[in-house]
């Protein structure tokens, strides 16, 4: 019977009945003041502006902080962050790109990354190899006798070090 009494007044079966209407918060009338202290009493406006004003300077300084964090990494700064990031999705390494704050992080990581493309080898290059010396070629080499030839090779070694 109560069952039926109950899906008579709106209520579906299994449903919780609302609470009494004295239980539900009930907006802040307009102007009304909260004492937030002894001696102070501020208007629901006044807060929300002061919540507002506290989110934006939070805001403006972490802003301030991530562009002197990408100055530390130069001019091409952001090429390197959103290359960096392109190489971290690819690594599967998405979730982590969060945590990037610092420029020695970037770096650190950008090394990590390099060393593992190239597997801990150093790369190679021609720039330092020394080419070999002016002083092979022997003046008048075609007109000299075999020995003559010998000769002035074996100078050559000699001055070498062979």
């Amino acid at each position: 019977m109560e069952e039926a009494a109950g899906r008579a007044a709106g209520e579906a079966p299994g449903e919780a009945p609302p609470p009494p209407a004295g239980d539900q918060p009930q907006p802040a009338a307009q102007g009304a003041k909260f004492r937030l202290g002894e001696d102070l009493e501020l208007t629901e406006s006044e807060i929300r502006d002061m919540v507002t004003r506290g989110m934006v300077g939070t805001d403006a300084s972490i802003a301030a902080a991530r562009a002197a964090e990408v100055a530390k990494l130069g001019s091409a700064g952001p090429a390197r962050i959103d290359n960096l990031m392109r190489v971290m999705d690819g690594n599967g390494l998405g979730v982590v790109k969060s945590s990037l704050v610092t420029a020695k992080q970037v770096e650190a990581l950008e090394a990590f990354f390099a060393r593992l493309e190239t597997q801990g080898v150093g790369s190679f290059s021609q720039r330092h190899r020394v080419s070999p010396a002016d002083d092979t070629k022997i003046a008048g080499y075609d007109s000299m006798s075999f020995e003559q030839r010998r000769l002035a090779q074996d100078q050559i070694a000699a001055r070498r070090g062979r």
